[in-house]
């Protein structure tokens, strides 16, 4: 009987996994690309935590427009 109860809040964790998303942003270092703002539209729609991941040289400006 526990291992069944385990079993399934497992599987739950799991799913829950499922509900996040990462977009790896497109940017010229100044703001990013039409297409990354597409990405993370899609991605609220589907619900759950949505991660953004802006990555480079001199890219500050980028990740501070939040």
């Amino acid at each position: 009987m526990y291992r069944a109860l385990s079993t399934g809040t497992q599987r739950g964790s799991s799913l829950r996994r499922l509900l996040s998303t990462l977009v790896i942003a497109e940017h010229d270092t100044q703001q990013v690309t039409p297409i990354t703002l597409s990405a993370i539209t899609a991605a609220k729609r589907l619900g759950g935590d949505v991660s953004c991941l802006v990555a480079g040289t001199d890219c500050s400006k980028v990740g501070a427009k939040g």
